[in-house]
């Protein structure tokens, strides 16, 4: 991913050569040119997970648009220099200007796997046909999947991040295990208790993220506003053949308020 976006970089800057240095001795032109390249790879480097690498190429463009330039004076012997610096300021700005606050990330993309458990939740209690299930449970493996992009973010920037990866890992391992947890095996009149406790306590730690988005006012520690603010009854296991699905419950409320560091 690097290297694709080094070389996208590289061919903006041939682009910018031939539209520009053949007509321009000005810096503007060229200042316009720099501007717009870093613009674009400062984007594109905002984006999440593997995409994040192509933001590479800004430095690549600035680097390789440093050579071609006016020639006047003092000016072209240090127009590398300037050049090159201007594009990493402008970089360095976009980038503090368009920083992601990792809260806000929690706050909305936890919302997914959440509403797709509530769909498996319906078949586990029978309500659901087996075409649904089967697309709740690839959206809920989705779902997880994003968020371990989130993670992997956040490994690569431990000293920067509010999120702690490996809280983050282990959520997300707990959750997979409750949405899969099998609720058919014991009698129907327990199953249905348990599975309305769980589905109820899914549903509440869902309105809160959505109201948190919705109103725009996200917590700093929004997966640990969401469990402290669950007013659901307490999880009991009826059984032993549930006792597992309780215990993933609450392991999982605990690793939950625990992915913030703030």
């Amino acid at each position: 991913m690097r290297a694709i976006g080094a070389s996208g970089a590289l061919g903006l800057a041939a682009l910018g050569t031939i539209m520009v240095a053949p007509n321009f001795t000005s810096p503007v032109p060229y200042v316009a040119t720099i501007f717009a390249g870093t613009t674009l790879m400062a984007y594109i480097g905002g984006g999440s997970g593997i995409l994040s690498y192509l933001g590479v190429g800004g430095t690549a463009f600035v680097i390789a648009y440093g050579g071609p330039g006016p020639r006047a004076d003092v000016l072209g012997s240090i127009w590398s220099i300037w050049g090159i610096s201007l594009g990493m300021m402008i970089r360095a700005v976009i980038s503090l200007l368009w920083s992601e606050r990792p809260s806000r990330t929690l706050a909305e993309q936890f919302q997914a796997p959440l509403a797709a458990m509530l769909e498996l939740l319906d078949g586990a209690a029978g309500s659901a046909d087996e075409p649904r299930r089967a697309a709740a449970a690839m959206a809920t493996v989705v779902g997880i999947a994003r968020m371990l992009t989130v993670a992997n973010d956040a490994l690569l920037e431990p000293e920067s991040s509010a999120i702690n990866p490996d809280q983050l890992v282990g959520a997300l391992d707990t959750l997979r295990r409750l949405a899969f947890a099998n609720f058919r095996r014991a009698e129907p009149g327990v199953r249905a208790m348990l599975t309305s406790t769980v589905r109820n306590r899914i549903e509440a730690w869902l309105a809160s993220l959505r109201d948190q988005t919705d109103s725009g006012v996200v917590s700093l520690a929004p997966l640990r506003k969401m469990v402290a603010e669950t007013d659901t009854p307490t999880l009991e296991a009826r059984g032993p053949a549930y006792a597992r699905i309780v215990w993933l419950a609450q392991i999982l409320e605990r690793q939950l308020a625990a992915v913030s560091r703030n």
